[in-house]
């Protein structure tokens, strides 16, 4: 989930092109495409006509256009709050992930400075890129391209029996970018952190803890968060039922 909130935010500060239309969205009927099946808000105006003019009054959405600065907080979302890394995380015996360092320790992509134009952006997007490499980004346009070059890559190594599995980083990554071409905007109402509440599955939370003192017994946890939406989140192993079945024990 922090890893869509990221890229999302790289997509808001330095998206120079129109969305892609992906799956049932490719298929053109009355001369729209994506936007006619489902709901997405585009970047700005000039990128939402570009994917696809036709749509303009019937439904067509964009927003406000380049965000480069988002507000600090500690209920974390796609628009506000810091992003943390995996690095900054511990496991915690099955019950979540804890975050032992100062909420201030790290920058957390709360603010983008582009060194290049506004037609070729640069902000020096730091990322883990594969379980082996991290990466210096440009802009999302970048990113996007390298991802999915590396994931048809990992692809044909997977079908020539090279390798089991796509790198782990690289499927967040990919999931990152799939998301936000499908959604643009929409990805705020999907990625983002609440409190959690007593119903909830402490497994599935992160505890923030503030660790900046050096007297141990004053360490105590800030907050505990948990996902807005698990359907935010994705897995490759993941066996998933059509909507509305069921399969019995050991069913194949």
């Amino acid at each position: 989930l922090f890893v869509m909130i990221a890229i999302y935010r790289l997509w808001k500060c330095t998206a120079t092109t129109p969305l892609d239309n992906l799956g049932i969205g490719s298929v053109n009927v009355l001369g729209g495409n994506r936007d006619f099946w489902f709901e997405r808000i585009h970047h700005n105006f000039d990128l939402a006509i570009g994917m696809d003019k036709s749509m303009v009054g019937y439904g067509l959405r964009w927003g406000e256009g380049n965000v480069c600065k988002w507000p600090d907080s500690d209920i974390i979302s796609s628009s506000k709050g810091r992003v943390y890394s995996a690095e900054h995380f511990t496991t915690n015996d099955g019950k979540g992930r804890v975050l032992k360092i100062p909420k201030t320790a790290s920058e957390g992509f709360l603010r983008m400075d582009n060194k290049g134009t506004d037609a070729n952006p640069d902000v020096q997007f730091p990322i883990q890129f594969t379980w082996q490499e991290k990466r210096i980004f440009a802009n999302y346009n970048a990113l996007k391209e390298a991802v999915e070059e590396e994931l048809e890559s990992e692809h044909l190594q997977i079908q020539r029996g090279t390798r089991e599995d796509i790198d782990p980083f690289i499927y967040d990554l990919h999931h990152a970018v799939r998301t936000i071409e499908q959604l643009g905007e929409g990805v705020k109402k999907l990625a983002y952190f609440r409190n959690i509440a007593p119903t909830d599955d402490e497994q599935f939370s992160i505890s923030i803890v503030d660790d900046s003192t050096t007297n141990a017994s004053n360490i105590s946890t800030v907050l505990q968060l948990v996902p807005g939406r698990m359907d935010a989140c994705n897995c490759q192993k993941l066996f998933k039922c059509p909507n509305g079945t069921q399969s019995v024990s050991k069913s194949k």
